[in-house]
């Protein structure tokens, strides 16, 4: 039976966690995929097949859980570097974070993009991979902030019907923080905001258009379909 809760606080990660072996799966970014690790550090991800980047660090010892990382507007897996480290280092859990393809940076050296669409698919991919990958791994967590909750709550919708490798959910708690889970709400405060001038809002306004390739008067089935709030029965 699917378990999936929206939380804000990451309660599970003090849990202590059992082992499970190293190895080596499809990935193509030149280096070793690894599910344990001595060193202190996040690695480079690419996921075969799909151009899908990010980082991961991994504990010492061997894991059950997995947490995957939704990262908020204006930031990449980079922002999540240090939490990864963490939660590998200290809660001894395997932690992924995805860039969420199409992420660019502007001239002004603004990560950009509202590529929640994108990076739903890139964070399933990433869960198969360590699930298929880290085989003892039995519980996995989805923590979005922010735009992250757009992104990781589209993911627990479209991954509704997947299954791990033991034929439970892909995704068993869902930890949704501050999440921008309407994406009409944010685009209208967005637009608001970019009347008086303002450069953050007016670049997730763009971004937001860019991704639904229009404006809600444009598109108002895609803007309501890329809206979590609408998908509820799919996540619980």
């Amino acid at each position: 039976m699917r378990k999936l809760a929206c939380l804000v606080a990451l309660l599970l990660l003090g849990a202590t966690i059992p082992a499970f072996a190293q190895t080596t799966e499809p990935v193509d970014n030149g280096t070793d995929f690894a599910c344990t690790d001595a060193l202190d550090q996040a690695r480079p991800l690419t996921i075969a097949g799909t151009g899908a980047t990010g980082q991961y660090a991994v504990p010492d010892t061997a894991a059950t859980t997995l947490i995957v990382f939704g990262h908020g507007y204006g930031h990449i897996s980079d922002s999540w570097v240090e939490h990864m480290k963490r939660a590998a280092t200290d809660h001894g859990v395997v932690s992924v974070a995805m860039d969420y393809r199409g992420s660019y940076k502007d001239s002004a050296g603004n990560n950009r993009g509202w590529f929640v669409k994108e990076g739903a698919e890139d964070m399933i991919a990433a869960a198969h991979l360590f699930q298929d990958s880290c085989t003892t791994i039995d519980q996995t967590i989805i923590f979005g902030v922010s735009m992250g909750g757009n992104s990781t709550g589209l993911a627990v919708a479209q991954a509704a019907g997947d299954e791990n490798a033991t034929g439970g959910p892909l995704f068993d708690y869902w930890f949704d923080v501050e999440g921008a889970v309407n994406v009409l709400e944010t685009y209208a405060g967005a637009s608001a905001l970019a009347g008086s001038g303002n450069a953050f809002a007016n670049n997730a306004k763009a971004d937001i258009e860019d991704e639904m390739n229009g404006t809600p008067d444009s598109d108002p089935e895609g803007y309501a379909d890329l809206a979590v709030v609408n998908h509820v029965d799919e996540i619980v």
